[in-house]
């Protein structure tokens, strides 16, 4: 990863990573907009509106990814 460039990914090097598990699919705004209405009271951010809840859910920290994967 990294570039030949300046800058915080400067240089360019190589990473070994652990397994790890990663879904079939991605996590859509309105799969997110579900959980938070069955679990009230939920620590999340805003959501955009209803017209995007067939994209993809991003900038999820580790604890809401926790929550929701646990619904």
């Amino acid at each position: 990863i990294g570039t030949d460039g300046d800058g915080l990914s400067s240089p360019r090097h190589t990473v070994e990573l652990g397994g790890f598990v990663i879904d079939r699919f991605e996590v859509s705004i309105g799969e997110v907009r579900r959980f938070l209405q069955a679990n009230p009271g939920t620590d999340w951010p805003p959501l955009p509106p209803a017209a995007f809840d067939s994209k993809p859910m991003n900038n999820v920290s580790l604890e809401q990814a926790k929550a929701f994967c646990a619904w």
